[in-house]
């Protein structure tokens, strides 16, 4: 005898069994999906939450900070615009300007580069350039950084500032800044 569907194929296993065995097979399998049920649909979506509940808190805690750094960000332009037309002094490395700022504000460890450049300007000015590359540091030492080189010299600008979560380690963030001051012709 062919049953069928699934259904009819265990309605007849039932019926083979006495009420207790039945109220034993309906109990386990009331279990199994039960426990089915919390594994792949409540316990994933609770975990999910709570991940996402831990982001978010995250995030809220890095807002300040970042409003932070958004307001010293346009001040250094508003001194930037301002101040576009002075030069470095003599004797006055822009290099040892950013050099100086970076050790006094992040660890040695994140800073992963720091080259100078230069370029000569439409009007033969001598633009020198700084690039600075920081991996893996507080947003605090970095608007320290920003802070630093902001009192460095009235000529120093920001040309790009460039800021990302660090790839290992999601508290701390990387930065790129390219620090550039006018020279004399």
């Amino acid at each position: 005898m062919k049953l069928s569907t699934p259904m009819a194929a265990a309605s007849a296993l039932l019926a083979r069994l006495n009420d207790r065995e039945r109220r034993l097979v309906t109990s386990l399998l009331v279990l199994l999906a039960v426990a089915l049920l919390w594994t792949g649909v409540v316990e994933p979506l609770s975990l999910h939450r709570q991940k996402m509940t831990g982001r978010i808190n995250r995030l809220t805690a890095d807002l300040g900070p970042m409003l932070e750094l958004e307001q010293k960000i346009t001040q250094l332009r508003r001194q930037g615009r301002k101040t576009s037309s002075a030069t470095l002094g003599e004797g006055v490395s822009l290099f040892s300007l950013v050099s100086e700022a970076a050790s006094g504000s992040v660890a040695t460890e994140s800073v992963a580069s720091i080259n100078p450049g230069h370029q000569r300007g439409a009007g033969g000015q001598e633009e020198n350039t700084v690039e600075l590359k920081i991996e893996s540091a507080t947003l605090p030492a970095l608007l320290d950084l920003l802070g630093r080189l902001e009192l460095a010299a009235p000529a120093v600008y920001l040309r790009k500032l460039e800021l990302r979560r660090s790839y290992g380690d999601r508290q701390n963030f990387d930065m790129t800044v390219i620090a550039a001051a006018t020279g004399r012709p």
